[in-house]
């Protein structure tokens, strides 16, 4: 998945009052490219998910 497209589709969230921080969607992309998975507390990459075959583990 290109980084442009997962830009694009986080743009929606921004027009609906929910934006994803650019860094997060940056993040993202870089672990798509490189078959990586995030672990994190942010909520953020769970919508980033939605759009994206990103791995994500939540620590709690």
């Amino acid at each position: 998945m290109e980084t442009g497209r997962i830009i694009v589709d986080t743009s929606v969230w921004k027009k609906k009052g929910t934006p994803v921080p650019l860094t997060d969607v940056l993040i993202a992309a870089i672990a798509i490219r490189n078959n990586a998975s995030v672990l994190t507390l942010d909520k953020h990459f769970e919508k980033i998910t939605s759009v994206s075959p990103l791995s994500l583990y939540h620590l709690e």
